[in-house]
């Protein structure tokens, strides 16, 4: 197998465990409901207050590799000729791995700014975007209508 398919299956795995907060692994098997965070933007500074994050840093940090091993993914999208989607996904990817890398310091470092810029829905819709593309690529036969 490429290694492109096995940086985009870990990047897919990656998304879905943060999105959902781990609970696609409990909630089939606990009394746990499945829970997905389609989309955030958050900007929070809290001057004057200890700064409590609403991720643990399992997830953060889960997040910060997803959203890096969407890079070269999404790179890889716009070298095989994919411009639009591939400059899309690599645009989110960043977005989501900067905030999480902020969001990450929280555990070095003492501040009290947070910027959130999470998109997995839109990530998502690029995936099956890109998989179709693939799908419609690899299937159309070229006809010689001419005579000969």
């Amino acid at each position: 197998m490429k290694p492109i398919i096995w940086l985009f299956f870990a990047h897919v795995v990656g998304i879905l465990l943060a999105a959902t907060g781990y609970t696609i692994l409990t909630c089939l098997s606990d009394d746990v409901s499945l829970k997905w965070n389609f989309f955030q933007y958050a900007y929070e500074y809290g001057w004057g207050h200890v700064y409590q994050s609403r991720y643990g840093l399992l997830q953060v940090l889960t997040y910060v590799a997803a959203y890096s091993l969407g890079l070269p993914v999404f790179f890889h999208a716009w070298a095989r000729g994919y411009r639009l989607l591939g400059i899309s996904g690599a645009f989110l990817c960043l977005l989501g791995a900067i905030s999480f890398v902020i969001e990450s310091s929280h555990w070095v470092f003492n501040h009290n700014v947070s910027l959130i810029a999470s998109s997995p829905l839109l990530i998502a819709i690029l995936w099956i975007w890109w998989v179709a593309q693939e799908v419609i690529d690899s299937t159309q036969v070229s006809i010689d209508l001419t005579d000969t």
